[in-house]
């Protein structure tokens, strides 16, 4: 079975692609087949009972450069029929 898988993330512009494991299990997703989309958390939104995020669907492709290309901004209800994954930074 195919997933809609969202992340939570700092801004993947600003990611290390060699150590960042948010990234890397994005990737893995990818490699599976399913659909990935990233945003920040300034971009989580709790609208009228409903949990939405602002953000973008991404491919990854480590071959070219930029490794992540974003598509156009979207909304997308996380509630509905999307897996979502937050990033937690570890202590430093």
């Amino acid at each position: 079975m195919k997933l809609k898988v969202a992340f939570q993330m700092d801004p993947i512009t600003n990611v290390d692609l060699t150590a960042d494991t948010t990234f890397r299990l994005a990737e893995e997703a990818q490699n599976r087949g399913h659909k990935i989309f990233y945003y920040n958390p300034e971009n989580l939104i709790y609208d009228n009972g409903r949990i939405i995020a602002r953000g973008n669907e991404i491919k990854i492709n480590r071959k070219v450069e930029p490794v992540v290309e974003l598509e156009s901004d979207i909304i997308l209800d996380l509630e509905k029929d999307w897996k979502e994954y937050l990033a937690i930074d570890a202590p430093k």
